[in-house]
């Protein structure tokens, strides 16, 4: 027994290096691919309709993933597929070059500098490509507070959507995508922010603030809490438009 005990103490200490090696922000990001897997598996068994849309999209990583989770649950299967699932188009917004840019005093943050975050559009799109056909994606690129606020999605092609990914941090942003995308939105689209516990959780800054604040005034639109992931991550499902 006392041998059991002590291959089982340095396995589970072997475990606990192994795992505690890894940094968060690899973790962070499987848990976001197995999220968009799990996301786009539910969204085309039950048939929702619609692109996906995503707001800091840095280096594409998580673009890339979710049209690869799409392409291997949209097909014609014989087991939980009769049917190949809904066409979808993929576009990002972000500010590329420009990174962080503090609109609001309010979504100011110490980790969140101005000018971080920077990425190369040209080499973004570029990797991208490689798996993603010209007609398949589009980028946008600025800062949504000039690329989105009083616009219609219409204008980049986007008509409905069935997954957006939040990926901004800050609050100010976050509410002007969330308006940007209501018209748009359809019963069993799934919402997700990536950030959604930042500001040690505060519930008047940052995502958690800017989706309370778009539920308030958009009241017709009711939201199911869907799933947790990631390091402080959620996401939701609308189940019903009021009309």
């Amino acid at each position: 027994m006392l041998r059991f005990l002590r291959n089982r103490h340095f396995l589970i200490n072997m475990v606990i290096k192994l795992i505690t090696k890894i940094h968060p922000v690899i973790s962070d990001n499987i848990a976001k691919i197995n999220f968009l897997k799990d996301s786009f598996f539910l969204l085309n068994l039950e048939q929702v309709e619609g692109d996906y849309i995503e707001f800091g999209v840095f280096d594409g990583t998580s673009l890339i993933a979710a049209y690869e989770s799409n392409k291997t649950s949209s097909k014609k299967n014989g087991l939980t597929m009769n049917y190949d699932g809904p066409k979808r188009k993929f576009f990002g917004f972000d500010s590329f070059e420009e990174g962080f840019k503090i609109f609001d005093k309010s979504d100011a943050h110490p980790s969140w500098v101005e000018g971080n975050l920077s990425s190369s559009y040209e080499k973004t799109k570029k990797r991208i490509s490689k798996y993603l056909k010209d007609d398949e994606f589009k980028l946008v690129k600025g800062f949504v507070e000039n690329t989105c606020k009083n616009i219609e999605p219409s204008k980049y092609g986007i008509n409905k959507i069935s997954l957006a990914l939040f990926d901004m941090d800050l609050g100010t942003p976050t509410l002007i995508g969330l308006e940007f995308i209501k018209n748009s939105l359809v019963e069993g689209s799934i919402i997700t922010f990536n950030t959604y516990y930042a500001y040690k959780g505060s519930e008047k800054k940052g995502e958690f603030y800017a989706f309370k604040q778009f539920r308030e005034i958009n009241k017709h639109l009711i939201f199911r809490e869907y799933r947790f992931w990631g390091a402080g991550s959620l996401s939701f499902i609308l189940i019903e438009i009021k009309k």
